[in-house]
């Protein structure tokens, strides 16, 4: 749950919002499969995983901006640009900020 992520207990947090994924996958709930990816890129880019960061980010901020979510798809920039920071891709990094 979002509160094991705020503090630092990433293990229990990626568990969570992967059976989240995996349950709103199940029941076709993209909307809230994308928000399980956003947490989920969240999680990664706090552990240094940009790569896994940088995809699971790609992903949800794609979906986001199917519903038009736009608060959350400026998260998603926020975490796709650590993670390509992380990654040393300096002048994605900055775009993806800038959005």
């Amino acid at each position: 749950m979002i509160v094991e992520a705020q503090v630092g207990n990433y293990p229990a947090a990626r568990a969570y919002f992967e059976k989240f994924r995996q349950i709103a996958a199940e029941v076709g709930d993209r909307f809230a499969e994308s928000s399980a990816l956003l947490n989920l890129a969240w999680v990664a880019s706090s552990e240094e995983e940009w790569s896994t960061a940088r995809d699971l980010a790609d992903r949800a901020v794609a979906q986001k901006r199917e519903f038009g979510h736009t608060d959350a798809v400026a998260e998603g920039l926020m975490w796709l640009g650590h993670a390509l920071l992380g990654l040393g891709e300096m002048q994605q990094a900055r775009a993806a900020y800038a959005e």
